[in-house]
């Protein structure tokens, strides 16, 4: 509980380096890429598609991890994926203009991703009382 207190902490406090979004986006956008070289499928609907999934599935498996270093890989894939989905969601409906309030998708992504670690440890520690 204690980890995914702080790992919220930090992705909200970290919504204001650019350096780190241009890190995730950059990466996010490279395996975009690549994916969609091979799959043919338009890049704004891939990428709703590919976070979306891969943040289902990261989220399982923080739930599923119990040592620390799985848990920090898996909360920073989970942040990885569900910043890059807010991100690419918010460009292709609202378009991606200069000056524009850079931090909001990272913001909010950083919040729901704190949230879905918080609710997850609270319902493991649930479980295991049981």
């Amino acid at each position: 509980m204690k980890f995914s207190i702080i790992f919220t902490t930090l992705l909200i406090l970290s919504s204001f380096l650019p350096i780190i979004q241009i890190l995730f986006l950059n990466i996010n956008g490279g395996i975009l890429s690549f994916i969609e070289t091979i799959t043919k499928i338009n890049v704004q609907i891939l990428s709703i598609i590919i976070n979306s999934t891969f943040s289902f599935l990261t989220s399982i498996l923080y739930f599923r991890s119990y040592k620390l270093t799985l848990k920090i890989i898996n909360s920073t894939l989970l942040s990885f994926f569900v910043i890059s989905f807010i991100t690419f969601l918010k460009i292709n409906n609202y378009g991606n203009e200069e000056g524009d309030y850079y931090f909001l998708p990272f913001l909010l992504g950083g919040i729901i991703t704190g949230t879905i670690l918080i609710v997850s440890d609270k319902y493991k520690v649930q479980l295991e009382t049981e």
